[in-house]
This record gives C-alpha cells, sequence and structure tokens, in this order.
C-alpha cells in the first residue's frame, strides 16, 4: 500500500472516530468514549502489527525458496573457522554472509543451498550430468 494511501486512510478513519465519539458520548456518556478509544486503539494497533509483518515477510530480504539454486559471488576469499569456511557473497548487489564446507576463492561463483538467518549456505555448483547411455542396442 502506498504511503500517500495509508495516510488518507488514517485521516478518513480518524474523521469517521470522531463523528462516531460524538455520537457515542452524546448517548453513552464519558465511559461509552472511553470503550470507543479503546476499542479503536486496538484496532488500529492490531491493523498496525499485521502490516509489520507482513513487511518483515516480504520486505528486502528474499525468502529462502526464491534463492536456493541461485548464484552468487564471492566478494573475496573464504576463510576457515573451525570445520567450515566463511566469506561474503554478493546478491542483487547487495553483500551477505556466506558459509561453506569447501573453500571459495574471490571471484568464484557459487551456488546457494540453504539460508539460515542472514546467512547462506553455498557450495560450488555440481557439474550437469552425463548423458545416460542407451542399454538397450
Amino acid at each position: 500500500m502506498s504511503r500517500v494511501l495509508k495516510i488518507t486512510a488514517m485521516a478518513l478513519a480518524l474523521a469517521a472516530s470522531v463523528v462516531l465519539a460524538l455520537a457515542v458520548n452524546a448517548y453513552y456518556g464519558f465511559l461509552g468514549l472511553i470503550a470507543l478509544g479503546l476499542g479503536v486503539w486496538l484496532l488500529a494497533d492490531l491493523v498496525t502489527v499485521r502490516d509489520m509483518e507482513r513487511s518483515i515477510e516480504g520486505g528486502t530480504a528474499p525468502r529462502h525458496h526464491e534463492l536456493v539454486g541461485r548464484e552468487v559471488v564471492a566478494k573475496h576469499g573464504f576463510t576457515q573457522d573451525g570445520s567450515a569456511y566463511f566469506g561474503r557473497v554478493t546478491l542483487n548487489g547487495e553483500s551477505w554472509q556466506a558459509m561453506s564446507a569447501d573453500i571459495v576463492t574471490s571471484g568464484e561463483t557459487v551456488v546457494i543451498h540453504a539460508r539460515v538467518g542472514l546467512v547462506l549456505h553455498v557450495r560450488r555448483p555440481q557439474p550437469p550430468p552425463s548423458p545416460a547411455h542407451d542399454m538397450r542396442s
């Protein structure tokens, strides 16, 4: 939803709330006005939380299934830390932390096979399978 549309929707909701509050205040008094205010506040809070969750899930960070199988390029050679190698790769112009079971050299193309948090698990591309020999002849 665009920023202008959100601001317009919030302004309309505020105007409707004021009109409703005046009507409630006239009929139910001050306690009705407080109850209406709490209801509007809780509804607005719920909408905001859902909007934030959607932004986090569908924000700039690609989802796991969108990454697996994609090729990325190592920015520098990976360094060993324990039994794994760690370094940085470039994905869509952004630098990501990456981990590999094998050493990766600077500029080498590797394939993403998993994403755990903000760390990409990469490995060297597998060579294409050789054509199967026809055993019928």
